[in-house]
């Protein structure tokens, strides 16, 4: 609680740090590790572009299977807040379902249909080729990562997120050492270059869905679904209610993905040089941005929880107090951005990458100091409106303003103004997070998110 010195409660910032900095330090590992990956791909003539273009797929994906995860999420946290047993596991069987058919579709499309899918983002062969060949192999992730995602999810929703941290950790750690052994051929490994990278991928993500499952069924996780939950799920009344609240976000993030992949085909339009240089940037800004994931995740649990349990005040309590953490640690992590810039850059330096890409990375970290700024406080308003359901609300905020102010600056900006330097596009497409902000503080401060979404639910 804010006192009248300001300061946070012990009680706030306790669960704060008990909730949020297991996720920091797995999302920090894990990016951390995917600059290793990156740095090892670094030796392949547009190694980078290549493996950066088809993680298109898996972004969207992720981005898709984020949208269920935090719709469906919201019922498993005010569901814990109202020790309702039963309908947490029938919710997270609801999820792994959706999780399956998710990562099924994009495995399809993977496998069947890379070359189409990959030509939307780029016309350079060298880079197209690479992406296929990777993808052709990395497709085989998707239905087990999505899986393991929905592990976290629960997790995080029933305030448990330290296991998640070992696990998310030790496959990170798999991902990592299986790249060094076939990209590179170690030992009794063959030399698999690009396709060596794609399949160490593979490994890890089958790796984590077996260790949650294990641990799962040892621990009794109070999640962990029978085959009666997964029957009990699929009750017509039960997906409506679930969807009322995920399809919204569902629309969103589905949105938001199109528009991500528009941005990227605009980035290529500049040149290989400057998306090789994003790319760089975006892996880097990757790592930073795990104080924004481990605050979100505690935004989400705590205050939902709270709400479930109509305790209203202390929702409110909580909420006024993430406000107030976000803008701090927002403030922090854009100086930090500025600091490290060259240091981190110059990480992915070799003679496959060209200078020019380089330089451009540094420039646009600079650039990024201010998105990330902005974006972290976005993200803890975001996640104080989801956990109050608010999903359409949401939905406006997220990529109602990216269709309405940024795309059409990007495009504006490339097409009629000839704004060719990707580092002042960037700057200027930064407007959309400054309009997010005022919007979302007005509508913050009348508390309309306080509402408990499971009143209705049967359980």
């Amino acid at each position: 609680m804010l006192g009248g010195n300001g300061y946070m409660s012990k009680e706030f910032t306790r669960k704060v740090i008990t909730i949020g900095l297991p996720i920091l330090f797995s999302h920090l590992l894990i990016t951390s590790f995917g600059i290793a990956d990156t740095i090892m791909v670094k030796y392949i003539p547009r190694g980078i572009s290549g493996v950066g273009l088809a993680s298109q797929i898996s972004n969207i994906s992720g981005t898709v299977m984020f949208a269920f995860s935090v719709g469906v999420g919201m019922f498993i946290a005010q569901f814990f807040g109202d020790k309702k047993e039963k309908s947490i596991k029938k919710t997270f069987a609801l999820l792994l379902i959706l999780a399956f058919i998710l990562g099924a579709f994009f495995t399809a499309l993977g496998l069947f249909f890379p070359k189409q899918v990959l030509q939307l983002f780029t016309d350079d062969p060298i880079v197209l080729d690479i992406g296929i060949r990777y993808i052709k192999i990395v497709a085989l992730s998707y239905i087990p990562n999505l899986l393991s995602a929905a592990f976290s999810t629960a997790y995080r929703n029933i305030q448990d997120t330290k296991m998640n941290f070992i696990i998310q950790t030790v496959s990170a750690l798999v991902n990592v050492l299986f790249n060094w052994l076939l990209i590179f051929g170690v030992w009794i490994f063959p030399e698999m270059g690009i396709e060596g990278a794609a399949l160490a991928t593979v490994i890890s993500c089958v790796f984590n869905l077996g260790f949650n499952i294990v641990y799962g069924v040892y621990s009794k996780q109070i999640f962990m679904a029978k085959a009666g939950d997964f029957i009990a799920c699929l009750s017509k009344k039960f997906i409506k209610q679930v969807m009322r609240k995920s399809i919204p976000l569902l629309i969103n993030e589905s949105l938001f993905s199109i528009g991500s992949m528009l941005y990227i085909i605009i980035f290529n339009k500049l040149g290989t040089d400057s998306y090789e240089g994003y790319r760089i940037t975006e892996t880097i800004i990757g790592v930073l941005f795990a104080v924004s994931y481990g605050l979100s995740a505690a935004v989400s649990s705590m205050t939902g929880a709270c709400l479930g349990a109509d305790n209203y005040e202390k929702a409110k309590e909580y909420g006024n107090s993430f406000v107030k953490l976000g803008a701090y640690c927002s403030v922090i992590m854009g100086i930090i951005v500025v600091v490290a810039a060259k240091p981190m850059v110059n990480l992915f330096n070799s003679n496959e990458v060209p200078e020019a890409s380089i330089k451009i990375a540094v420039t646009l970290m600079y650039v990024f100091a201010v998105r990330i700024t902005l974006k972290m406080f976005i993200n803890v308003l975001f996640a104080i409106f989801r956990a109050g359901g608010r999903s359409r609300f949401v939905m406006f905020m997220d990529c109602g303003i990216m269709w309405l102010v940024g795309l059409p600056i990007a495009f504006i900006g490339y097409r009629f103004l000839g704004i060719t330097n990707i580092a002042i596009l960037f700057l200027v497409m930064q407007v959309e997070s400054v309009i997010r902000i005022v919007v979302g503080l007005k509508e913050y401060y009348t508390y309309s998110w306080e509402a408990n979404i499971i009143r209705q639910l049967d359980e």
